[in-house]
């Protein structure tokens, strides 16, 4: 069997959703390791095993020991189910190093799937970060095969896309199937703005969103997720009849609140490293849905979005979001949502069945063999 292993829930991560789906299609058998860190509950099948032990999200260096004991579980478990193992998927880099260690005592295939450059998500200071640096790159270039997010990480992490063949790209197109029909954005409800992920503070916008929605109370607000800031938009929906909080949702959830409402928040404030070359689901999913985009200046999204005029970029802080908010028309929304939905039909309607049931699917079919 394929075992996905990766620190965090199965039921919130879209893109193990598509891997899993072209898996269960073409009949292959899998299993699914995580980490239940005790904020939200893991919704649990027979596939399913989860290392339990609190910790919080985006806490960097300092979840280190937590890093540490999830290896070791992880690599526990492999060893004891190793005869039912023909190959793993490995998310990220602190997962990755375990699934290294069984790989060269097993002599078992492993595929590394970096969906975050993780010195540059994760706060490493100075020496540290560059170590990590060189140990996720080694990382990559030694196993089966590699999978990144986007083209433009081969800069961020400094390699030749032409000198590492094994290395391919999937970007994380949603699934047609996790929504309803494509439905035009109407102008006979009020104007909604939609936000979907985890609610991590100071670097995503949220709490200078959530501070200019509230004076504007024409616009609702709704937001699902969890994290750091989920208590903050708890007390916002209690106190503002236009705030509306829906606590952690799967992805499917996720997506029909984006879907009822004309515009879908992607922001990415550029303290963090990592969002100067971010890829996030969020742009992908603004152009299936065909709903208008909110995203940062100044990053490969805000490219995008401005070239296709799908959405707006603006810059950091409330002063700006609120210009943003008080210059906008309902035309100028529907334009941008159908321009949006268009990019989807001529770019991405296909992209599951080319590269996750294509590409994907013959490397694990290669692999298992080996």
């Amino acid at each position: 069997m394929v075992v996905f292993i990766r620190s965090y829930l199965r039921h919130v991560d879209g893109k193990l959703a598509k891997y899993l789906k072209v898996l269960d299609e073409a009949q292959i058998p899998y299993h699914f390791v995580g980490w239940e860190r005790g904020t939200v509950p893991a919704q649990k099948n027979s596939n399913d095993t989860y290392y339990s032990r609190p910790a919080a999200l985006g806490a960097g260096w300092r979840s280190l020991i937590g890093i540490f004991f999830w290896n070791l579980f992880v690599l526990r478990w492999l060893l004891k189910n190793n005869r039912n193992v023909d190959l793993v998927h490995a998310m990220d880099l602190d997962t990755a190093m375990a699934v290294k260690v069984y790989a060269a005592l097993c002599r078992k295939p492993w595929i590394f799937d970096v969906y975050d450059k993780y010195s540059s998500l994760r706060y490493f200071p100075g020496a540290l970060g560059s170590w990590v640096d060189k140990l996720e790159n080694y990382l990559l270039k030694t196993a089966n095969a590699g999978i990144l997010a986007d083209p433009c990480r081969f800069e961020q992490h400094g390699l030749s896309p032409g000198a590492l063949p094994s290395v391919m790209v999937l970007e994380n197109v949603p699934q047609k199937s996790e929504v309803q029909e494509y439905a035009p954005v109407s102008d006979q409800q009020p104007l909604k703005i939609a936000y979907f992920g985890v609610l991590e503070a100071k670097n995503r916008g949220l709490e200078d969103l959530l501070a200019v929605c509230e004076q504007f109370p024409a616009c609702e607000l709704h937001v699902a997720g969890y994290g750091p800031l989920a208590d903050l938009f708890m007390r916002s929906a209690q106190q503002y009849s236009h705030i509306h909080y829906y606590g952690a949702q799967s992805s499917v959830q996720g997506l029909q609140i984006m879907q009822s409402c004309q515009i879908v928040v992607g922001m990415y404030y550029k303290r963090v490293p990592n969002h100067l070359f971010a890829a996030p689901n969020k742009y992908y999913e603004h152009l299936m849905l065909g709903r208008a985009m909110l995203t940062t200046a100044g990053i490969p999204t805000a490219d995008k979005v401005r070239a296709h005029q799908t959405g707006w970029a603006v810059e950091e802080g409330q002063s700006a979001i609120a210009e943003w908010l008080q210059g906008l028309d309902m035309q100028q929304i529907q334009a941008a949502a159908a321009r949006a939905r268009q990019v989807w039909q001529d770019q991405y309607a296909d992209y599951l069945d080319q590269h996750y049931a294509g590409q994907y699917l013959q490397t694990v079919r290669a692999l298992r063999r080996v």
